[in-house]
């Protein structure tokens, strides 16, 4: 058997889903509202870190009357984010805020 960690949205919390847990020795297991952030360890450094930025660079377009972006646009924007924040150092304290400890730090 394996446990399979939902957040309580309604599409996740049917019929059909417990069928397929069963035939699959699934067992669900059922967040409370709004708590699934807890489980989503990058989210808490790595990714809020992008949003941030990523914010801010948007932010920036939009005091300077670049109101609509192009896919061109986005990428370029949002690679430079991504390269800046998701760093080795971003990466390693989103574990260690979380108090997991890497089994192979050259992964990273």
């Amino acid at each position: 058997y394996w446990m399979l960690i939902l957040d309580s949205y309604e599409s996740h919390v049917n019929t059909e889903s417990n069928e397929y847990c069963q035939e699959n020795n699934l067992v669900p297991s059922y967040l409370l509202a709004y708590s699934s952030y807890l489980t989503q360890l990058l989210d808490l450094g790595v990714f809020s870190a992008l949003k941030k930025a990523y914010s801010t660079q948007i932010s920036f377009l939009a005091r300077t009357n670049i109101t609509y972006i192009i896919k061109d646009n986005f990428f370029h924007i949002f690679w430079a984010t991504f390269k800046a924040t998701f760093i080795e150092q971003n990466i390693k304290s989103s574990f260690q805020g979380a108090d997991l400890v890497l089994f192979d730090v050259e992964v990273v």
